[in-house]
């Protein structure tokens, strides 16, 4: 499939003025500069998105709905996960080793982001709200 690329008025004029010898040097130069103009705002707009900062309400729902996942997997709430896993009651999963730790911190996140934002489970909040 050929790939079309507008060529502005500019480019046409220096175009006139190049010779027949340097002609395809010069549109394979052009057609390079086009896509690192294009890479570069792709790159810039992947970045934005990724880098994003995002709103307490917006970590704190991320966060709820990973502990969620958690819950509902091995269904088990994370106030009795926390106490049987700091309590040495719960091993580690045997599939996974790490996944606790990460339930864990999420957990503990949680708590923290419910403590200093004032969020509770299952309350929508007004987006403009922390």
């Amino acid at each position: 499939m050929p790939t079309i690329i507008a060529i502005p008025d500019e480019l046409v004029e220096q175009v006139k003025s190049v010779s027949h010898a340097e002609l395809d040097k010069f549109f394979i130069n052009a057609a390079r500069k086009a896509v690192r103009q294009i890479r570069a705002r792709q790159l810039r707009e992947e970045y934005e998105r990724t880098h994003r900062r995002h709103t307490p309400r917006e970590v704190y729902e991320r966060t709820l709905a990973e502990v969620v996942a958690f819950e509902t997997k091995y269904k088990l709430p994370s106030d009795q996960f926390l106490r049987d896993f700091e309590a040495g009651v719960i091993d580690e999963d045997p599939n996974d080793w790490v996944v606790f730790y990460r339930w864990r911190t999420m957990a503990y996140g949680l708590q923290h982001m419910e403590k200093e934002y004032g969020f509770k489970r299952g309350v929508k909040a007004d987006r403009r709200s922390p």
